[in-house]
Formats: structure tokens, C-alpha cells, sequence
């Protein structure tokens, strides 16, 4: 009910990615992405901040655990969207994915203010489209 919801919404409602941005992703899927916009749905962590996250690493217990608490956030979206925004069968690592998503961060810092779900729901499209199958 959820997910037909949002593609209605996402049929209604034009997106507010206004950043310059051609990916290898289908125009669906990038209606789906614009439609969960931060002003769409709350945002809980920035790009700003995911990427901080990353980044900042230093030999304390409080930047592991900033570090840790980054990569679970993106395994969570990584679990919620595979088969919905991207298509991946598997055999990735977490390591793998968080990649991904701090390359898509750092190649694109005039996005960082959007939601970091948004971001990360884009690095991951872009990496692993739908449209083609993994071999």
C-alpha cells in the first residue's frame, strides 16, 4: 500500500532535485527518487552530515561508532530499496556499498544538502541500475 502510494505521488509531484544531474537511471526510477525528497519526507540525516560521518575518521571510540552508525544507515537503505530503485543479486559487501555512496558524496557536493536517503537511493541507482541484469 505504501509503495503504491509513493508511485503516486511520484506521478503527481515533479521532484525538487534541482541540481544538474544526468545519470545512467531511468527516468522511473528517478521520478521514484524525486518523490522522496526531503520535503516529501522528513529529513533524519543530511548528506553533509553522512558524508562527516565518513570521512572523519580518527583513532577514537566515538569515530568508530559515527563511522559504524554511517554504515548502517546505508546497509539499512541498501536492504530497503535493492529491486525497487536498483537491482543488485548479491555477492556486494557492505564495504562495497558504503563506497559507492561516499564516491557518490564526495563527486557530488552540491547535492550534500539533500536527505542523505535520497543521496544514497542515487549513488546506489547509479551504480547497479534496474534496467540491466547482473551477470
Amino acid at each position: 500500500m505504501k509503495r503504491c502510494f509513493l508511485i503516486l505521488v511520484t506521478l503527481f509531484c515533479l521532484g525538487n532535485l534541482t541540481a544538474k544531474y544526468d545519470p545512467p537511471i531511468s527516468p522511473e526510477v528517478l521520478d521514484y527518487i524525486k518523490a522522496q525528497d526531503e520535503k516529501t519526507l522528513g529529513v533524519f540525516k543530511d548528506g553533509n552530515s553522512l558524508y562527516a560521518m565518513l570521512i572523519d575518521l580518527k583513532d577514537t571510540p566515538e569515530s568508530a561508532l559515527s563511522y559504524a552508525m554511517a554504515c548502517g544507515y546505508i546497509s539499512g537503505i541498501f536492504d530497503c530499496e535493492n529491486g525497487m530503485v536498483f537491482f543488485s543479486l548479491g555477492g556486494k559487501t557492505l564495504v562495497q556499498v558504503v563506497d559507492v555512496v561516499k564516491k557518490f558524496l564526495k563527486d557530488h557536493p552540491s547535492m550534500r544538502h539533500k536527505g542523505a536517503f535520497v543521496l544514497c537511493m542515487m549513488a546506489m541507482a547509479e551504480a547497479w541500475p534496474i534496467l540491466e541484469k547482473e551477470e
